[in-house]
């Protein structure tokens, strides 16, 4: 038995260098809710990023970046990011955008749009070719629809030039009830972008809302177009008042001679 002991340590050794311990395996990613603008939509996002909202902006990651607190939170505001998430590598951002203008407000679902008419948005974009805003230049080479719980999502991917990198893209946008939604990862690291369009991909699933209202684009035309309609009407009867009172004065003048 003293011969053999050595022997089955050795293999029992050998076995558990071969077999993925615990103490190798790959990290898990796990996630936290977070509100978004109303306290009936929120979304999860990673845990171990920095963070930065228009409110808060990490300050680890101010140490490791060019960027400064007050030129970073007016970014975030002009833009409209809820949440900017960047990975501790510096090869991923993860940002969150909730519009509620005009557009949004008459849109209002696109749960109500006709899928076509989406679909032939997403193939305009697609032979745009290269699309110019502030963020950078954007070249989307494909595009999809994709229901998610229970919202409809436009699913664009594509190239992104800024000025100082260049990313891989993958955004996920819809609108719910008046707001406008758009989730989107860029990969700094072409080597990952398959890895974080799984994790877009479940950022956007895990989006809720507690009631997708059926709109009433009759009344939202109503109360986007009612004031300046009210405006104009308004100072068109005081110009009509006007010109009404000169002529009466001009002829109580007349009859006075």
């Amino acid at each position: 038995m003293r011969k053999i002991l050595p022997g089955a340590l050795a293999l029992l050794l050998l076995i558990a260098c071969l077999l993925p311990p615990a103490a190798r395996a790959e990290s898990v990613q796990t996630f936290s809710g977070y509100p978004l603008y109303t306290r009936d939509m929120s979304i999860e996002l990673p845990d171990g990023w920095y963070m930065n909202t228009q409110n808060a902006i990490d300050p680890d990651f101010l140490s490791v970046s060019a960027n400064s607190q007050y030129k970073l939170k007016k970014y975030l505001t002009q833009q409209h990011v809820e949440y900017n998430l960047v990975s501790k590598d510096l090869k991923t951002e993860l940002n969150v955008i909730v519009l509620h203008n005009s557009r949004t407000k008459l849109i209002y679902n696109y749960n109500d749009a006709d899928p076509a008419k989406l679909e032939d948005q997403i193939a305009n974009l697609v032979e745009a070719g290269v699309t110019t805003s502030k963020a950078g230049e954007t070249t989307y080479s494909s595009g999809r629809l994709d229901m998610k719980d229970s919202c409809l999502f436009i699913v664009l991917e594509g190239k992104m030039e800024e000025e100082s990198a260049s990313s891989i893209l993958v955004q996920y946008s819809t609108i719910v009830n008046g707001f406008g939604i758009n989730i989107s990862i860029k990969s700094y690291d072409e080597t990952l972008a398959d890895q974080n369009a799984a994790l877009i991909e479940q950022v956007a699933g895990s989006f809720r809302v507690a009631e997708v209202k059926e709109g009433n684009r009759t009344l939202q035309i109503i109360v986007e177009f009612l004031p300046p309609i009210l405006l104009v009407l308004g100072f068109i009867g005081f110009a009509v008042y006007r010109v009404v009172a000169q002529v009466r004065k001009n002829r109580m003048k007349d009859k006075e001679a």
